[in-house]
């Protein structure tokens, strides 16, 4: 399956200009075929999320494919944290064993790593390469008028 929505988001993206290539995989048969294939093929961006896929950070299954990305530098936005719900998968303590096992992973906590914004916080102050989406962050005022109007 995430071959074929590979195929589809490096396909839209070659037609809409701006628009980020991006692709995304599960530990699957064929992972690191078609990991590389969406390299190959511009991806510059990946997306786990490990509460849909059932998986963990660290999936044996997903050491090569850990490697390609480290190596080529494309970072992975990673859903791992508890919200909406928690599961065996999700939380700093799973993806804390990852990083610890690849400390060269380029990678971005979706939505800070709600609910546990905190460790996620401390997890990016110690691995260089770890970031964090601040899109739930983001309050969005509208229909505010500026100060003496």
């Amino acid at each position: 399956m995430a071959a074929d929505l590979n195929e589809w988001t490096l396909e839209f993206a070659r037609a809409t200009p701006g628009c980020l290539p991006s692709a995304t995989f599960y530990p699957e048969p064929g992972v690191t075929g078609y990991v590389q294939a969406a390299l190959d093929a511009g991806a510059r961006v990946f997306k786990v999320h490990l509460q849909v896929g059932g998986f963990p950070a660290d999936e044996p299954g997903l050491l090569q494919v850990r490697g390609l990305l480290a190596e080529a530098g494309v970072p992975v936005v990673v859903h791992a944290g508890h919200a909406p719900v928690a599961t065996a998968h999700t939380g700093p303590e799973p993806f804390a064993a990852l990083l610890a096992r690849h400390p060269g992973l380029t990678a971005i906590v979706a939505h800070l790593g709600a609910p546990d914004y905190e460790p996620f916080l401390e997890l990016a102050e110690r691995y260089e390469r770890v970031a964090l989406d601040t899109s739930m962050g983001v309050q969005v005022r509208t229909n505010v008028s500026p100060a003496g109007s």
